[in-house]
């Protein structure tokens, strides 16, 4: 049988406060890479037509995105058409 005290389990720490500084900075590391990620994906990710809670999010980070590359609109529709016309696609 494993001895396990109340004085061995408060020194090993839980996930949110771990004992070990080494796991601890890993632990710190991956939650700021997940959050990253997900607030990455939430404001870049197209979600499809339908309107939804971070469209206006979406927008004006498209907006900022296209000044700081220097596309135009007109640009944007070009290479839609293009790439229409080489698929055979047509979408109205």
């Amino acid at each position: 049988m494993v001895d396990v005290s109340i004085s061995t389990i408060g020194k090993m720490g839980n996930i949110f406060n771990p004992g070990s500084p080494q796991y601890r900075r890993s632990v710190v590391v991956a939650s700021i890479v997940s959050c990253t990620v997900v607030t990455g994906h939430t404001l870049l990710m197209d979600f499809g037509k339908q309107e939804h809670i971070f469209t206006s999010v979406q927008q004006y980070m498209n907006k900022k995105l296209d000044n700081y590359f220097q596309i135009t609109d007109k640009e944007i529709q070009d290479y839609v058409k293009s790439q229409e016309y080489q698929q055979g696609v047509n979408i109205r």
